[in-house]
């Protein structure tokens, strides 16, 4: 846990010129809690207006929790994977899109701060209003330079926090003569481009069953010139580094996604705890909660919720021991933190179904009612595809001397 603010982290190292970054104003923890009315209040009006209020987004964004991983060269906290990603459980616990749509912008925030030159990050984060960025890792656009520009077009989809980013990053395959580059690997070439939000649209298209409050639309530019600066290979070597640098990337985007779901889970069973205990049966005079089959029922969904968390957060402080050590992070690494991540959600999944049967359903299917909201978040968010089923194939495949690419092609995509 961070103790202090983000100016107490940086110690005496240089800031870049010209760089203003709202770092961490106190406890990240006593933070969440200060917000965590707001978060609750505007839950609904979120899920209607299917995107977060601008007077969440300003007050986490003025508390500097997008810049959580941001690194400390550019006046960030710096903070690291366990203690980011179990605030993120923390949040999804008051409401699971604010949790979401924060995540994206940590983790491009972070991206943007270890990989775009100086003049481009200048422009970031020049302290004219918020800078918070969006995107999406996988190809939907084409690239072609033209002189000290590039002309861009593309289509992305799964734009969570479109609405209210200030930059959205695009991945986009590098055109010539409208034919793919073709890189060393026979593959086309990727590069990472990135957009002022005056030169994107947004296709009105989240109706979804969960998740609303993401408001993940596609999102596009059309033959839009940008600055080479702007432009960079996605195997672009990193030119900071921020604490989250050296764990697997394919590993982490997905440990983030399981802590959202863990999250939900610890939500409902919150929830189910303090509903059984102040509701009793129609026609009787004992409490839900002191029936035998109650009881046990709820033990075995708590007993399931307290090792999903125990094998999700456990992971990741494994693995992140390893970054801090140094050591190599080898194939069965990789292998175990997918399964966790896959693992734990389902799990957290299976408690959320659970409770929601066992409440019977005028505690559970009326839209006003918690429980509904949080099973269709619940099941919004383990469909990402970094929770996939297919990740046990490729983690059984990669232990057993497979090739898990074959099966999940981002399955040990990094950033050096």
């Amino acid at each position: 846990m961070i103790e202090g603010s983000a100016a107490d982290s940086r110690g005496h190292e240089e800031v870049l010129s010209g760089v203003h970054v709202v770092g961490l104003r106190g406890e990240l923890f006593e933070t969440a809690q200060q917000l965590k009315s707001d978060i609750i209040k505007s839950a609904a009006l979120a899920e209607d207006e299917k995107r977060l209020s601008d007077d969440i987004v300003d007050k986490m964004h003025a508390e500097g929790l997008y810049n959580l991983w941001v690194p400390t060269s550019l006046g960030g906290a710096d903070v690291d994977p366990l203690t980011t990603l179990k605030l993120l459980e923390e949040i999804a616990s008051y409401d699971a899109s604010t949790a979401w749509a924060l995540m994206i912008g940590i983790e491009m925030n972070g991206f943007i701060s270890n990989y775009a030159p100086d003049s481009v990050i200048r422009k970031f984060f020049s302290g004219e209003g918020k800078a918070i960025s969006g995107g999406v890792v996988m190809p939907g656009g084409s690239l072609e330079q033209d002189g000290e520009e590039y002309t861009a077009t593309g289509l992305w989809p799964f734009g969570s926090g479109c609405q209210h980013a200030t930059w959205m990053l695009g991945s986009c395959i590098l055109m010539e003569d409208e034919m793919p580059v073709m890189g060393s690997s026979g593959n086309p070439e990727l590069h990472v481009a990135m957009f002022p939000k005056d030169m994107i649209y947004i296709n009105d298209t989240w109706r979804t069953l969960g998740m609303k409050g993401t408001g993940s639309h596609h999102w596009g530019v059309k033959d839009q010139r940008i600055g080479a600066d702007q432009v960079w290979p996605i195997t672009r070597t990193a030119l900071r580094k921020n604490k989250v640098l050296g764990f697997p990337w394919a590993v982490l985007f997905a440990l983030t996604k399981a802590s959202v779901a863990m999250g939900i889970a610890k939500a409902t069973v919150e929830h189910y705890r303090k509903w059984s205990m102040s509701t009793q049966p129609f026609g009787s005079n004992y409490f839900i909660s002191e029936d035998s089959g109650t009881q046990i029922e709820f033990a075995k969904r708590y007993a399931l919720f307290q090792s999903a968390r125990a094998f999700l957060f456990g992971t990741i402080r494994d693995i992140w021991e390893k970054v801090q050590q140094g050591q190599e992070i080898d194939e069965d690494t990789i292998a175990l933190g997918h399964l966790a991540a896959v693992k734990s959600s389902e799990d957290a999944y299976q408690v959320v179904t659970d409770l929601f049967y066992l409440s019977g359903a005028s505690a559970s299917i009326y839209d006003k009612k918690p429980l509904q909201k949080l099973l269709r978040d619940m099941t919004t968010a383990r469909s990402h595809i970094a929770l996939s089923h297919r990740l046990y194939e490729a983690s059984g495949a990669s232990l057993l001397g497979g090739n898990p690419v074959a099966i999940m092609p981002f399955w040990d995509l990094n950033y050096k």
